[in-house]
C-alpha cells in the first residue's frame, strides 16, 4: 500500500478545517444547538485522526511536543463544547469552543503528518490516515445533511423565490448524498489511488454542497429583513410618519397665520394711511381758510361805512331849510333808510369776522353747522351790502333830482357829487368783501368735505386691531414647534409671536388716539396731523417688522417640514428598493439601505 504523501496530509489538513468552516456558514438559517451538536462531531473526528497519528508518532519514538500540546488543547476545547451540547446550556460558547477544537486538532494532524514523512515512516501511516480522511468527510457529510435538513424545513421564503429555494435544496441534498456514496465505496476500495479517488469526488461534492448551502444561507434574509422592517423598523419609521405629518400640519397653520396678518397689515396700512392723510387734509384746509383776507376786506369796508354814515349824519343837518317840507321829509327819510341799511350790513359782516375769530374753537362735530353759518351769513352780508348801496343811491339820486330843481342851492349838487363818489366806494367795497366771503364760503365747503371724509376714516382707523384670536394662534404655534425646530428657528418664532402682540398694542393705541381728533378742536388739528402722522409711521414701521419676522418663521417651519417630508420619503424608497434587493439575495446592498432607511427615519422623527 502506498504511504500517505504531502499532498495528502495537505488533503487531510483541508479536510478537518473544511468541517470548521463548514458550519457557520451552513447554520446560518439553522439553531444553534443543531449547529452545535454537529460541530462537535466533527471535532471528534478531528481528535480520533489526530490521535491515530499521535499514537502512531510516539511508537516511533518522534518529537510530537507541539502536536501534544494542539491535541492537549483540542481536548480542553472539545470538553467544554460536549459540556455545554450535554447542559444545553451555553450553546454560542460551546460552539466557540467546538471549532477551536476542529483548528487544534487539524494543526495537530498536519504537524504529525510531516513528521512521519520526514521520517520515512509513512507507509505505516497510510492506512490510518486513508481511514481517518473518510471518518472526517462523513462527519462533514452528516454535519452537513443535517444543516440542508433543517434550513429547508425551517427557512421562510418569499413566493418569488419558492422553487429557486426547493432546487438549491434538492440540489444539495443531492451533492451530499452523492458524497456519502463516494465515501462508502472509499472505504471498500481495493487500492489505495481508488480510494483516494472516491474521496477527492466527495471532496468535490461536498464544495458543491457548501455553495449551496450559502446560497440557501441567502433566502432567509428577505424574510428577516420584513421581520425587521414590520417590526423594529415599525415605530421607528412610525414616528418618522407621525412628526413629519404633525411638522406638516404645523407648516399649514403657520402659512394661514402669515396670511392672516397680511390681512391684517394690509388692512392697518391703509387705514392708518387714509386716516393720517384725512387729518392732515383738515389741518392744511383749516390752515388755508382765508378768513384774514376777508378780515381785512372787511375792515376796510367798515372804514369806509363809517366815512358815509358820518357824511350821512352831517347831510342830515345840512339840508337847506328853504326847500319845501315835503322834499326836506323825503330827503331825511332816505337819509334815515341808508343809515339803517348800513347798520345791518355793518352789524352782518361784524358777525363773520366774529364767527371767523371762534372757528379754531369749533369742534370736529360741530363744523358743518358752522360752515352753514358762515355760508347763510356771507349771502346775508352781500344782501345786506346790496340792500345799502341801493339805499345809499336812491338817496343820492333824490339830492341829485333836488338840486336840479333848486340850482341855486349849490350844496345840494355838492351833496349829490359827494354821495355819488361814497356810492361808488361802498360798492367797490362790497365787491371785495363778498368776493373774500365767497371765497371763505367756499373754503369752508372743501373743508366741510375734507372733516366728513376724515372722520369717516377715523371710524374706520377705530376698528382695526390684530385678533386676539391671531395673537394665540401664534403663541400656540411658537410652543408646539419648540419641540421640533433647533434653537435658532424657535427664537424666531417666539420674537414674532412677541412682535405680533406689539404691534396689536399699537394699532390699539392708533384707534384710540384716532378717534380722540374727531373730539379736538379746528384750532388743534395742526398738532393732531402732526402727532397721528409720527403714531402711523411708526405704526407702519412695526407692522413691516412683524411681517418679516411670521414670514421668516413661517419658512423656518416650512422648511423643517419640507426636509423632514424629503427624508421619510427617501427612507421609504430605500426600504423598497432593499425589499427587492433581498428577493435577489443582494444581501449587501439591502443591508446597507435598510441602514440608510433608519438614519432617514430618524431624521424625519428627530426632536429638537
Amino acid at each position: 500500500m502506498k504511504g500517505i504523501s504531502k499532498a495528502s496530509v495537505g488533503v487531510v489538513m483541508a479536510l478537518a478545517l473544511l468541517g470548521a468552516a463548514l458550519i457557520p456558514h451552513a447554520f446560518a438559517t439553522a439553531n444553534p444547538a443543531a449547529q452545535l451538536q454537529s460541530q462537535v462531531q466533527v471535532a471528534e473526528s478531528g481528535q480520533a485522526y489526530a490521535s491515530g497519528l499521535f499514537a502512531q508518532a510516539v511508537a516511533d519514538h518522534l518529537d510530537v511536543t507541539s502536536s501534544e500540546a494542539l491535541i492537549a488543547s483540542g481536548n480542553s476545547s472539545l470538553a467544554q463544547a460536549q459540556l455545554a451540547l450535554t447542559s444545553g446550556t451555553n450553546v454560542t460558547a460551546g460552539i466557540q469552543e467546538a471549532g477551536a477544537a476542529i483548528k487544534d486538532f487539524a494543526a495537530a494532524s498536519v504537524s504529525l503528518g510531516v513528521a512521519l514523512q520526514s521520517a520515512g515512516l509513512t507507509a505505516s501511516v497510510g492506512v490510518a490516515s486513508r481511514e481517518g480522511a473518510i471518518a472526517s468527510l462523513n462527519s462533514t457529510a452528516a454535519a452537513m445533511s443535517a444543516v440542508l435538513v433543517n434550513a429547508c424545513t425551517t427557512t421562510a421564503v418569499n413566493s418569488s423565490q419558492a422553487a429557486a429555494f426547493e432546487s438549491d435544496c434538492a440540489a444539495g441534498k443531492s451533492d451530499v448524498a452523492g458524497a456519502s456514496a463516494a465515501l462508502a465505496k472509499a472505504s471498500t476500495a481495493g487500492s489505495v489511488s481508488a480510494s483516494e479517488a472516491f474521496t477527492a469526488q466527495a471532496q468535490g461534492n461536498l464544495s458543491a454542497a457548501t455553495i449551496i448551502i450559502t446560497q440557501l444561507a441567502g433566502y432567509g434574509y428577505a424574510a428577516r429583513a420584513n421581520a425587521f422592517i414590520e417590526g423594529p423598523m415599525a415605530s421607528l419609521t412610525a414616528a418618522a410618519n407621525s412628526t413629519s405629518t404633525t411638522q406638516d400640519r404645523l407648516s399649514s397653520e403657520y402659512a394661514s397665520l402669515v396670511s392672516s396678518f397680511q390681512t391684517t397689515a394690509t388692512a392697518v396700512d391703509t387705514g392708518s394711511a387714509n386716516a393720517v392723510l384725512g387729518v392732515s387734509t383738515v389741518s392744511s384746509a383749516v390752515a388755508s381758510l382765508s378768513f384774514p383776507s376777508m378780515d381785512g376786506a372787511i375792515s376796510a369796508q367798515e372804514s369806509t361805512l363809517a366815512s358815509i354814515s358820518s357824511s350821512l349824519s352831517l347831510l342830515d343837518q345840512q339840508i337847506p331849510a328853504t326847500l319845501p317840507s315835503t322834499v326836506i321829509a323825503t330827503i331825511q327819510v332816505d337819509i334815515s333808510a341808508s343809515q339803517n341799511a348800513l347798520a345791518t350790513y355793518d352789524s352782518e359782516m361784524q358777525s363773520s369776522v366774529s364767527d371767523a375769530a371762534s372757528f379754531s374753537q369749533v369742534t370736529v362735530a360741530g363744523v358743518q353747522g358752522n360752515v352753514s353759518l358762515i355760508a347763510s351769513q356771507a349771502d346775508q352780508t352781500e344782501s345786506d351790502g346790496a340792500a345799502f348801496s341801493t339805499s345809499l343811491s336812491v338817496l343820492q339820486q333824490e339830492v341829485s333830482a333836488v338840486a336840479a330843481q333848486f340850482p341855486l342851492l349849490t350844496i345840494l349838487g355838492t351833496w349829490s357829487a359827494t354821495l355819488s363818489s361814497e356810492q361808488q366806494s361802498a360798492s367797490s367795497g362790497s365787491a371785495s368783501v363778498d368776493a373774500s366771503l365767497n371765497s371763505v364760503t367756499t373754503e369752508m365747503a372743501t373743508l366741510s368735505s375734507d372733516v366728513s371724509i376724515m372722520t369717516s376714516t377715523l371710524d374706520a382707523a377705530a376698528q382695526l386691531q390684530v385678533t386676539a384670536a391671531l395673537i394665540q394662534n401664534a403663541t400656540t404655534l411658537s410652543s408646539s414647534e419648540t419641540a421640533l425646530l433647533n434653537t435658532s428657528a424657535s427664537a424666531a418664532l417666539a420674537q414674532a409671536a412677541s412682535s405680533l402682540q406689539t404691534t396689536a398694542g399699537q394699532v390699539s393705541a392708533f384707534s384710540t388716539a384716532s378717534q380722540a381728533v374727531l373730539k379736538m378742536e379746528m384750532g388743534q388739528m395742526a398738532s393732531a396731523s402732526e402727532s397721528l402722522s409720527s403714531e402711523g409711521t411708526s405704526l407702519k414701521a412695526q407692522v413691516t417688522a412683524s411681517a418679516t419676522l411670521l414670514a421668516y418663521a413661517s419658512a423656518a417651519v416650512q422648511s423643517d417640514a419640507q426636509w423632514r417630508a424629503n427624508a421619510l420619503s427617501t427612507g421609504t424608497a430605500d426600504v423598497q428598493q432593499a425589499v427587492s434587493l433581498f428577493d435577489e439575495q443582494n444581501v449587501s446592498a439591502g443591508a446597507g439601505l435598510l441602514v440608510q432607511a433608519s438614519a432617514e427615519f430618524q431624521l424625519a422623527a428627530q426632536q429638537a
